[in-house]
C-alpha cells in the first residue's frame, strides 16, 4: 500500500524526470529520435530519463504496474522520451497522490479510501514507458520470490 512518505519520494523523482525531459526537448526538439548516430551526451540524457522513469515505477503498486491507465495516449509510439507536457502531468498526478495519501492517513481510512490512491498510481503508470513497467514488475516478482 502506498504511504505518504513514498508518495513524497515519487514526487521528487517526478520532478527530476520533468527536468530531464524538458532539458531533452529544449536541446533536441520534441520529435528527436535516438539512433546509432546520436552523440554521447544525448545517450546519457536518454538513459537518465529511463532511470528516472524506473525510479518512479519501482514505487508503484504491482496492480498499477500491471494495469496502467493512459490518460494522455501512448507517447512512446511517437517519441523516444516523454515530452515536457507528459512529465508535467506526471508531477501533477504525484501531487494528487500525496494529497490522497495524506487524506487517507489522517482519517485512518479503510481500504475504500485508498481507491483514489490506487487510481492515481495507475494513472502515473500510464505515463511511463511500458518496458519500464515490465522491468519494475519483474523486479517486484523476484523480490517476492526470494
Amino acid at each position: 500500500m502506498m504511504i505518504l512518505q513514498t508518495a513524497h519520494e515519487l514526487l521528487q523523482h517526478a520532478g527530476h524526470l520533468a527536468e530531464l525531459t524538458t532539458t531533452f526537448q529544449a536541446s533536441y526538439g520534441k520529435g528527436y529520435r535516438i539512433n546509432a548516430g546520436s552523440d554521447r551526451d544525448t545517450w546519457v540524457l536518454y538513459r537518465n530519463i529511463q532511470d528516472a522513469q524506473q525510479a518512479i515505477a519501482r514505487l508503484l503498486s504491482e496492480d498499477a504496474l500491471e494495469h496502467p491507465h493512459a490518460l494522455s495516449g501512448q507517447w512512446w509510439d511517437r517519441y523516444d522520451v516523454p515530452d515536457a507536457s507528459i512529465s508535467q502531468a506526471l508531477v501533477g498526478q504525484a501531487g494528487h497522490l500525496i494529497a490522497a495519501c495524506a487524506y487517507c492517513e489522517a482519517n485512518k481510512a479503510d481500504d475504500d479510501c485508498y481507491r483514489s490512491v490506487d487510481a492515481t498510481q495507475r494513472a502515473i503508470a500510464g505515463m511511463l514507458h511500458p518496458s519500464i513497467l515490465l522491468l519494475a514488475s519483474d523486479e517486484k516478482v523476484r523480490v517476492t520470490a526470494s
